[in-house]
């Protein structure tokens, strides 16, 4: 029986040695506050274990390793309430009395003076001192094993699975190691031989919550698994980005265990967010450029990431997960479950931006058909008044007032044409229809022909300055279709100095339209180019609404553009950048 008892001793030596090594290892590979905690406190162990065999093979005779062996001792308990802390802090004050519990434990038994030798014989406060270092190190080490089943009982399956097997492995350490004391120092061999078996079966469970094999990881996953399907059709049918977001990271998070992640849109805004900062997540857009799933470190104490790219019909967006403490390692079983839904989320994200996108679209032919009608209403009222006003006894009138209505049937009928007109003009732009022949023109005639048929009213002026030799591409009808519609809307809005001029600038040609007046309000420059977008004063002016709408349209299909510019707080400032003939 001694013998056997021996063999297992040194069986579960040589398994701490084994663990001690591999968390060494895994530390060595991926540095980390909790790696290098627990692979200090198995290598204390396995120390304690080697010091034993040395006291025994030199007959006892050197009592320093016994301190050795019990400072390691205490130590490792020490060590194992550290790496606690890297998962669920530990306060300040039971850090402290831990400290004061194992140093005070580990002076009585040297002041008491345990024996050392083979087969010692304890006195009974030999005995109080043995089980004072003994329960001492029992508190401080399955303290944690306690709070990781009882932290355990909030968190997604996943994690609650790893933290309780964590539990359970911590425990066992404890066991183990009093298991061992207790064999070397008790009469009972038949208990200890029980003892020694049992810890070395269950040893190896320490790295079970931590390095998990991948058919293990797919079987704590198995309820996320089974509830994924309906999880699918919640994030593809979300109502909106933001929701959809939201859902899919949280979803992420479950089944592989992260304690934190984030996902960005093609543009690197950060849709969802979770224990992440949103510009600290938004550095990390540089990993959706790969196309594949991308392991890193996370955090330079060793947190370890998960980048996979969102592919979308604009681009790519990244879902990135982070491992918590509960998480210590992804592997490719991860890798293939994160990229297989982030394949969902950019479908759906697709969708969602369509069906965004849509709405709109409907919203805004709804809002048009509305001012639309609107516009049309007014002229329309003024010539059914006057219409119903004549038919009632036009011979009764007053010869001025007949034709005063007559010139405002003209007028608004004339109104009601040049909105129509531009109607019919903003659809053929917008369908890709309306003709036009682009080629060079020279720009000083065009300029020179659109202020002579449009004049400035009274109290204005428009001062031209072209350079004779500016040619660009353009149809000479639409351009001074755009020019007509940018000076009405000075002489209409601006202030009575009107100035148009042209340069090359960075190999285009710029037309400027300014002026001197207030400028556009600050609330319509954002809707400035849509159409019926006017300032709240403006109903009482003249204009369909249209005209600018239709200037960037034209300006467009020449293959240049039309922008706003704010001149010095007064005054505003249209800019055409048109292609150079040249």
């Amino acid at each position: 029986m001694n013998t056997a008892l021996t063999v297992l001793q040194d069986l579960v030596l040589t398994a701490l040695l084994i663990a001690s090594a591999i968390a060494a290892w895994q530390f060595a590979r991926k540095p980390g506050t909790q790696r290098g905690h627990l692979a200090a406190a198995l290598a204390l162990i396995a120390i304690q274990g080697i010091l034993g065999i040395v006291g025994q093979a030199t007959g006892y005779r050197y009592r320093a390793l016994q301190y050795i062996g019990t400072t390691v001792f205490l130590g490792s308990a020490y060590l194992l309430l550290m790496f606690r802390d890297g998962f669920v802090r530990v306060p300040r004050w039971w850090k402290t009395g831990a400290a004061v519990v194992l140093a005070g434990a580990g002076v009585t038994a040297f002041a008491i003076g345990l024996p050392y030798t083979r087969h010692p014989t304890y006195s009974a406060a030999q005995s109080i001192g043995l089980r004072l270092l003994v329960v001492a190190w029992s508190a401080v080490v399955i303290e944690p094993a306690l709070l990781f089943w009882m932290a355990s009982r909030s968190l997604p399956r996943v994690q609650r699975i790893r933290l309780r097997l964590l539990s359970l492995s911590v425990a066992r350490i404890g066991l183990t190691r009093i298991a061992v004391v207790l064999a070397r120092t008790g009469p009972g061999k038949a208990g200890a031989i029980v003892e020694n078996s049992l810890a070395l079966l269950f040893l190896p469970l320490l790295y079970i919550p931590l390095i998990p094999p991948n058919w293990l990881r797919r079987l704590w996953r198995q309820e996320e698994e089974q509830e994924r399907v309906l999880m699918r059709h919640l994030v593809m049918f979300a109502s909106d980005t933001t929701v959809l977001a939201q859902r899919a990271l949280e979803w992420a998070m479950r089944l592989v265990g992260s304690s934190g992640g984030f996902i960005l849109d093609v543009e690197g805004r950060a849709l969802a967010r979770s224990s992440v900062g949103e510009r600290e997540a938004e550095a990390y857009l540089v990993y959706a450029e790969s196309g594949r799933g991308t392991l890193f470190e996370y955090k330079p104490d060793g947190t370890l990431a998960i980048a996979v790219p969102i592919v979308q019909e604009r681009g790519r967006g990244l879902l990135v997960v982070i491992a918590g403490p509960f998480t210590l390692l992804f592997g490719s079983d991860e890798m293939r479950t994160l990229e297989e839904h982030a394949d969902v989320i950019g479908f759906a994200l697709d969708r969602v931006r369509l069906t965004e996108t849509r709405r709109l679209l409907e919203d805004s032919r709804i809002q048009f058909l509305a001012n639309a009608a609107h516009e049309l209403r007014t002229p329309l009222a003024s010539i059914v008044g006057f219409a119903e006003l004549f038919s009632a006894g036009i011979e009764k009138m007053p010869e001025d007032a007949v034709r005063e209505g007559l010139a405002a049937i003209v007028r608004q009928g004339r109104r009601m044409s040049t909105l129509v007109s531009d109607l019919l003009d903003l659809s053929q732009l917008e369908l890709g229809k309306a003709r036009m022949k682009i080629q060079p023109i020279s720009l000083a005639p065009t300029v020179e022909e659109s202020v002579a048929n449009l004049p400035p009213p009274a109290g204005y002026s428009v001062h031209v300055s072209v350079r004779p030799d500016i040619t660009v591409l353009a149809d000479s009808g639409r351009l001074d279709q755009v020019l007509t519609n940018l000076l009405s809307n000075a002489f209409r809005h601006g202030g009575p100095n009107v100035a148009v001029e042209a340069n090359y600038v960075n190999g285009f040609v710029q037309l400027v339209v300014a002026d001197d007046g207030e400028g556009i309000p600050p609330d319509l420059r954002p809707y400035l180019f849509e159409p019926f977008a006017r300032a709240l004063d403006a109903h009482a002016r003249e204009g369909s609404g249209l005209g600018l709408a239709i200037a960037r349209s034209l300006v467009e299909a020449f293959g240049g553009s039309l922008s706003y510019e704010q001149v010095g707080g007064t005054g505003a400032r249209f800019v055409v950048q048109l292609q150079a003939a040249n």
